[in-house]
């Protein structure tokens, strides 16, 4: 079972909001609120593209995958920790609308990845695919990079 989610907006970075010298005391709540809304509505665009009833199921208490893509162009790729701690609203928004039960290391493996937009204009937006049963895929891709990775930090090219 698959679900994905489009949202036309690019996660946020964790210094947008965590940084202590330009970011205000409340940066955070807003743009938890703004994740909360955007999942919402992508929750919805997916309901009625798959022709599904309005009403949410339970969230699964199995182990879920989550892996988020943000697309965007080269130049606006995110270091790899500011990556994975700018998706805390959006954890908390798929937390908060019942998609995950929890966003615990033992309710969900999160997947944090970039790509270049595929549009011929940069565009920047995210997709959110939640699965019960990871694609073999993605663990082979996912090794593959990582031993590109391995090779890189060893001083391959």
């Amino acid at each position: 079972m698959t679900l994905v989610l489009t949202v036309l907006r690019a996660t946020p970075s964790l210094n947008d909001f965590a940084n202590r010298y330009t970011a205000a005391p409340w940066k955070y709540r807003d743009t938890r609120r703004l994740w909360h809304r955007l999942v919402g509505e992508a929750l919805l665009e997916a309901r009625v593209a798959y022709r599904e009833p309005l009403r949410w199921p339970r969230p699964p208490r199995d182990h879920v995958v989550v892996q988020v893509t943000r697309y965007a162009a080269a130049h606006q790729w995110l270091d790899p920790d500011n990556l994975t701690g700018g998706l805390k609203p959006v954890l908390d928004a798929l937390k908060s609308h019942d998609v995950i039960a929890d966003d615990t290391a033992k309710a969900i493996d999160l997947v944090a990845r970039q790509d270049v937009s595929p549009h011929r204009q940069p565009t920047r937006w995210t997709e959110i695919r939640l699965s019960l049963d990871p694609p073999s895929t993605w663990v082979q891709r996912q090794d593959a990079e990582d031993e590109e990775d391995a090779f890189r930090a060893r001083g391959g090219r």
